[in-house]
């Protein structure tokens, strides 16, 4: 089994028959845990996520996230963890209920890229983990060339990210991706920048050479060295990517990592959960990095380009360079690895003219 935490049961005592149960409760910090998984072949779940739905639907929500729900399907003699088919069947179904409030599902799965896949080819929104390690490896090891062959190969219908509430995505997201001297100096120097890890539990789903490493925890900021131009370059990557781009607050402010709160809380992954009071939202919006991404995207959620396509440009292994093309409105990034520079030109919507982003 893939597991989250050492057992995947807690013993509960049920206050109607006095009896003690042992129940699943795939994720949790404490014992027993404060997550208890629910059956969703039941219909008294399926009534109670109709309820949620709908309540959502109510107050405005467009999209909902499905957070780990590849550990929804419990089945004997197998791994516990996104069962075939009996996961599409639930996903069809929640789906069904979803759609017809108006409702697109996200589902947010950790695993092997090519089940990330397979939900993107029935035609599901999904996560690009691949994304944002892809993006970190390409500026600490100063190349492009496998940063650009995922770009034109990866599926378009992902949510886009660079960073997230728990950390840079490494296994399994990028199983079979990665060479463990690359990943180990990537982690190496992450953690020379304030980062922590989680580290993944199961003996039988660690690399041979016993490399661990779930997730990279620490703000995408501090990952990428407080270099501003680096950090808005690796963000203008991000928002050049086909897909729909989600900015973590922090990663909207540019936040640091928050190392008091690992301190205060013994929580790893607080390093990049910094509770901005409004006077430090106020201080940081000012701040010319945060001021510059938030014009960034502007641009990209209102010029016409971003509505076509993308080509990806033949460039030397320092440099990356795309553009988005639609009705004769463009727009280009241009990256330098070697300076960590970056240059946007687009076209203005209402004059012939090339206008450059400052």
């Amino acid at each position: 089994m893939f597991l989250r935490r050492a057992e995947p049961f807690s013993k509960f005592q049920i206050k109607k028959t006095g009896l003690t149960e042992r129940v699943w409760t795939t994720f949790g910090k404490t014992s027993p845990s404060e997550q208890i998984d629910l059956d969703v072949t039941s219909p008294e779940t399926r009534e109670l996520f109709v309820s949620f739905l709908e309540n959502f639907s109510r107050n405005g929500v467009k999209i909902v996230r499905l957070d780990a729900v590849g550990y929804i399907i419990k089945k004997p003699g197998t791994s516990c963890f996104f069962v075939e088919p009996e996961i599409y069947q639930f996903l069809e179904w929640v789906s069904g209920v979803a759609n017809s409030l108006g409702i697109e599902l996200l589902p947010e799965i950790h695993s092997d890229y090519e089940i990330q896949y397979r939900l993107a080819q029935q035609g599901y929104w999904i996560y690009d983990f691949i994304l944002p390690y892809t993006i970190l490896d390409t500026f600490i090891n100063k190349n492009s060339k496998k940063l650009l062959e995922y770009l034109r190969t990866r599926p378009s219908n992902q949510f886009t990210m660079l960073d997230c509430h728990d950390g840079i995505p490494v296994k399994p997201d990028l199983n079979g991706l990665y060479q463990p001297d690359d990943a180990r100096k990537v982690v190496d120097l992450c953690l020379s920048r304030g980062a922590n890890l989680s580290r993944i539990l199961s003996p039988e789903h660690k690399d041979p050479d016993g490399f661990d490493v779930h997730q990279i925890r620490g703000t995408i900021y501090s990952l990428m060295g407080c270099d501003d131009e680096a950090y808005f370059a690796a963000r203008a990557i991000q928002l050049f990517t086909p897909g729909i781009p989600q900015i973590y607050y922090v990663g909207l402010l540019a936040g640091k990592n928050d190392e008091a709160s690992v301190l205060r809380t013994g929580e790893g992954r607080e390093l990049n959960r910094h509770n901005y009071s409004l006077e430090e939202i106020d201080e940081q919006v000012r701040r010319p990095i945060v001021a510059k991404l938030l014009r960034l995207i502007h641009l990209r959620n209102s010029h016409p380009a971003f509505n076509g396509n993308v080509t990806i440009n033949q460039c030397s292994d320092q440099k990356i360079s795309l553009t988005w093309a639609n009705q004769g409105q463009h727009a280009t990034l241009f990256v330098d690895l070697r300076s960590n520079s970056s240059l946007i030109t687009y076209s203005d919507i209402d004059l012939d003219t090339e206008l450059v982003f400052e």
